[in-house]
């Protein structure tokens, strides 16, 4: 059974969050991204990636790439499922960093 065609679109706050950081970083998280949201089941939880509890308004689903921090959510439209990037922020300790500022879900 072949899998399903997965579409990952990044929110305009992510791709400029993203395009932020550096190079390498950058690199770092798309990579994560292809691994644990194109390559395998986005829905699936592990220790890297995993459902928040409770769900977020922004996001329903959180990815470990190193010391960052990818929110997205699954969605359906028509026959095929799609990632949308909703949010790119770095973890400090027990502070979530978002462009520099401290931020909460």
């Amino acid at each position: 059974m072949a899998r399903q065609k997965l579409e990952v679109i990044f929110s305009p706050d992510a791709r400029r969050q993203l395009l932020q950081l550096r190079a390498y970083d950058q690199r770092k998280i798309a990579d994560a991204i292809r691994k644990h949201l194109v390559e395998s089941d986005p829905a699936e939880e592990t220790r890297s990636k995993f459902a928040l509890q409770p769900a977020a308004e922004l996001a329903d689903y959180e990815l470990r790439a190193d010391t960052f921090r990818v929110f997205y959510r699954i969605e359906q439209t028509g026959d095929e499922p799609r990632v949308v990037i909703a949010i790119i922020g770095r973890k400090d300790r027990n502070k979530l960093l978002v462009e520099g500022e401290e931020f909460s879900l």
